[in-house]
């Protein structure tokens, strides 16, 4: 995801829209392709795993979620690696809705 601010400036989520230290370039002087592809801050955000976050590497809705919200990581741990401090919230949400999923889903294949 990324996001232009209102000046032309691209950040790599609107929650971080003004915060200097995510400011990845602006479209007023380079192409987005452009910016995307050498901006230091977009790579950081482009090399982050749920496979090496923090708290995720073993939960097994990992890549559903993505590890949650990048900005709200941030926020409240300093890095854009740490936990997210809605996971739980977010795991008993996406569970849930594939526990409902589940209970439409009629499957022949395990029947005889």
């Amino acid at each position: 995801m990324l996001c232009v601010g209102p000046e032309g400036t691209v950040y790599p989520c609107p929650a971080l829209v003004g915060d200097a230290s995510f400011a990845a370039g602006n479209l007023r002087e380079r192409s987005l392709e452009t910016i995307w592809r050498d901006a230091p801050v977009l790579e950081t955000v482009r090399n982050l795993s749920v496979i090496k976050q923090e708290g995720c590497d073993a939960c097994e809705i990992r890549f559903l979620c993505g590890g949650g919200c990048l900005s709200q990581t941030y926020y409240r741990t300093g890095r854009l690696d740490g936990p997210d401090p809605y996971c739980d919230v977010y795991r008993n949400m996406i569970l849930d809705d594939l526990g409902r999923l589940a209970a439409t889903v009629h499957c022949s294949c395990a029947q005889e």
